[in-house]
């Protein structure tokens, strides 16, 4: 992730995001848009996920993208996450280390993830 993007940057990433999911609602929405953002971003993985039920402990993934391959949605805890602090305060980026940051998520281990950018998504009324 490049840190200095120009504002002419951000517009176009955002409009080749739109332009690849502008047809899809349901859980085709979901996988269209996570599977734009890893293109876009160049990220070799990107997880779309909800509160299940409501918690803040953990999360279900409405869409999963790995290596340009949509696969099985799970479930995963937020304790130790940066997920957690993404939801917190509504953004986290971390370029790199992002495993040195959390060495207890075992998840970013386990998928050898290396930088992390995380936003918290709100629905029509405001709510998580």
């Amino acid at each position: 992730m490049n840190s200095n993007l120009k504002n002419t940057d951000m517009q176009d990433i955002l409009l080749n995001i739109l332009k690849g999911i502008s047809f899809d609602s349901g859980q085709s929405y979901f996988a269209s848009l996570t599977k734009q953002l890893t293109e876009v971003l160049k990220a070799d993985f990107a997880i779309i996920g909800k509160l299940k039920d409501d918690k803040i402990a953990r999360i279900q993934t409405l869409a999963v993208v790995t290596e340009g391959e949509l696969i099985e949605n799970f479930e995963y805890d937020l304790e130790h996450a940066p997920c957690a602090k993404a939801i917190s305060n509504s953004i986290c980026i971390h370029a790199s280390g992002i495993q040195e940051i959390y060495p207890q998520d075992s998840f970013l281990e386990a998928k050898n993830i290396e930088a992390y950018a995380g936003i918290r998504l709100l629905d029509a009324n405001g709510n998580l």
